[in-house]
């Protein structure tokens, strides 16, 4: 609201465009500050209200391995099958995170189980 008022005001010199603009850029990061705050603030009042179900630990516990296997399952995906010329636009990215999921989850358990992999995902 404060940043669409701050878009009426006339700037009719350098000095009053620069306080605009640098007031805009304090706002957002102030609001994007209080946003993650807030979600933090949230997520450990619910981890402490109740127990988190299995496969949320076991997503957190193998995120790493997740987060590195992800990119590459999609490039192969995308890349390398017809699955985005058979699937809709809709629904193609929850089928694609489906997929990605699933097989990055697998992967990353299966490399946690060797000597290196626990060394590399923790």
């Amino acid at each position: 609201m404060l940043i669409l008022y701050l878009n009426g005001i006339p700037q009719e010199n350098l000095w009053s465009e620069f306080v605009i603009k640098e007031t805009r850029t304090y706002i957002r990061v102030l609001s994007g500050i209080v946003g993650v705050w807030v979600y933090w603030c949230t997520s450990l009042y619910v981890t402490r209200q109740r127990a988190l179900p299995f496969w949320i630990r076991s997503v957190s516990r193998y995120s790493f391995g997740i987060y590195l296997y992800q990119q590459f399952i999609l490039q192969i995906l995308l890349y390398h099958t017809s699955i985005p010329q058979q699937v809709g636009t809709v629904a193609l990215p929850w089928l694609y995170f489906v997929i990605t999921l699933l097989l990055s989850w697998g992967m990353a358990y299966l490399t946690s189980k060797t000597r290196i992999g626990k060394f590399l995902l923790g």
